[in-house]
């Protein structure tokens, strides 16, 4: 009987130890996670923010580049018009010179 209790013993002083060990790693790794600055959760947090301000800067950019792209595109619109009319002129104007060397 003796040895039984000495054997429990040693088997429950053992698992206390282990059971100390486990609770100091759970307190490192919740250190870990919950630090002010350096955390887990602090750099989650960090990150969401980042992406917000990401996804805010796209939408600016998106709606910078389509404001670009109608200039653009309206300004295309006015050098292709210019260049009818500049061709037209160049037509009329050949013509006109065309008809003076006649006379």
């Amino acid at each position: 009987c003796n040895d039984e209790r000495k054997e429990t013993k040693a088997k429950i002083e053992k698992k206390e130890g282990e059971i100390a060990e486990l609770e100091a790693k759970i307190d490192e790794l919740t250190s870990e996670i919950e630090k002010p600055e350096t955390g887990l959760l602090a750099m989650i947090e960090t990150t969401e923010t980042q992406l917000q301000e990401n996804a805010g800067s796209q939408k600016e950019e998106t709606k910078q580049r389509t404001e670009d792209n109608l200039v653009y595109q309206a300004n295309i619109k006015d050098l292709t018009e210019a260049e009818r009319l500049l061709s037209a002129a160049s037509k009329v104007l050949t013509k006109y010179y065309d008809s003076l060397d006649k006379y």
